[in-house]
């Protein structure tokens, strides 16, 4: 209970008893807890993250018509609506907070983004908390929602996600854990009350997709 664990068979706890050996792997996080974007899908195209854990380095390739700026907004707003750090100590780049989203921060650092100075310029004015009804969360910054969630959870509320189902099917199949990024603008003089009025209208920014860190750093 203290590590918010529910069993809902007894049976299931007498089981656990007696296993000697589990033999398992989901995306990295069971085997070293660690995760990392390796691939993004954006509208014009894909980009591919070739990094060792958390650390800021990564060589970023890129395919069709896809760009850095583009990348760069998209790893801001998974950035932002995260709480988890990628961050240095003792020499070693590690995650502070949920690693999923420690992964997204070291996104945008891999991208050049000042995300301290995007935070200073641009405050975060509301939030409308992840939960699992909706499967997504939203921060408001004064001028614009910033959204992530799962892609079935998002694409509902786009405007247009040509393309991004079938993305998502693609990057899943590969074992990869995927989150949608998206966007709208709103007035600073009348920011939305509700994550009804928040997350809708949105522009999809992409895809992320998430496995385990580079073996590298194992």
């Amino acid at each position: 209970a203290a590590r918010n664990a529910l069993v809902r068979h007894l049976e299931a706890v007498e089981t656990l008893g007696s296993v000697t050996t589990i033999c398992t792997d989901k995306t990295g996080t069971l085997t070293r807890n660690e995760m990392a974007v390796v691939e993004v899908w954006l509208p014009d195209g894909r980009a591919h993250v070739d990094g060792e854990g958390y650390r800021p380095e990564a060589t970023i390739t890129f395919d069709g018509e896809a760009t850095t700026a583009a990348l760069t907004e998209l790893a801001r707003v998974g950035a932002r609506c995260s709480a988890g750090r990628a961050t240095e100590e003792d020499g070693e780049w590690v995650a502070r907070g949920d690693p999923m989203e420690a992964a997204l921060h070291a996104l945008a650092l891999r991208t050049g983004l000042d995300l301290g100075g995007d935070e200073r310029a641009h405050p975060e004015t509301g939030r409308f908390p992840f939960d699992a009804r909706r499967r997504r969360m939203s921060v408001v910054t004064g001028t614009e929602v910033l959204v992530k969630g799962a892609p079935d959870a998002v694409f509902p509320r786009c405007v247009d996600t040509s393309g991004a189902p079938a993305a998502h099917a693609e990057l899943a199949a590969r074992g990869l854990r995927v989150l949608a990024i998206a966007t709208r603008a709103c007035r600073p003089d009348a920011p939305p009350t509700s994550w009804e009025e928040a997350e809708s209208g949105l522009t999809l920014l992409g895809l992320v997709g998430l496995g385990r860190a580079s073996p590298s750093t194992w």
